[in-house]
């Protein structure tokens, strides 16, 4: 936490110091909750740490995945050893290292119901980032622009509030139920190994 909140702090100076703008000083993009959701998790209130938990299990840990797999950002603008490639890099491992540290240590173990937690979280921030951009024609958490992505290209030319809506849902709802069910498989696959297991021993 004190790591990625640093780092986080040193480069937004450096762009407030090279650009000045608003929407690039805070662009507030998806890796970003990672920080509040770490804040969150540290205060003494337990639904507000099981809050924090659910997101740091769920979209932030397939965030970081998606990022480090198919990598985007910071990445394609600059080479793997530069400063922000290695910033983009480590924060998202980190996110990644956080999530499974968790679920392996039964810190959190993932229910269908805890959706109602991350559309809780994302909702709130959700709210802040249209307002962010409203002011700032920035594109916290992807609203404002297509990011680079065809299809998404496609939406915002015909519908701006279209685009919002889509995001919105993939960040906000599709986004956790493809973690619980990659959970879900993996819990089922271990399940069977083991019964199966059990079942060769006794025999």
């Amino acid at each position: 936490t004190i790591y990625l909140v640093i780092t986080e702090i040193i480069k937004m100076a450096y762009r407030f110091i090279k650009v000045g703008t608003f929407s690039h000083v805070f662009p507030m993009p998806f890796f970003f909750l990672c920080i509040p959701a770490l804040i969150m998790y540290f205060i003494n209130n337990d639904k507000i740490k099981n809050i924090a938990r659910v997101f740091l299990c769920s979209g932030s840990l397939m965030g970081g995945s998606l990022y480090i797999f198919i990598p985007n950002g910071s990445i394609d603008k600059y080479p793997l050893y530069h400063v922000n490639s290695i910033h983009g890099l480590s924060f998202h491992f980190i996110m990644v290292v956080i999530g499974f540290t968790l679920l392996f240590k039964k810190m959190y173990v993932p229910k269908l119901k805890d959706f109602k937690y991350y559309f809780m979280f994302m909702g709130t921030f959700s709210v802040i980032a249209l307002i962010c951009n409203y002011y700032s024609g920035g594109n916290a958490l992807f609203f404002g622009n297509d990011s680079g992505i065809p299809f998404l290209k496609e939406v915002i030319e015909k519908s701006h509030l279209l685009h919002v809506i889509i995001v919105f849902l993939g960040e906000s709802v599709l986004l956790f139920f493809i973690f619980y069910a990659i959970y879900s498989l993996i819990m089922n696959i271990k399940i069977k190994y083991l019964i199966r297991k059990e079942e060769l021993q006794k025999s």
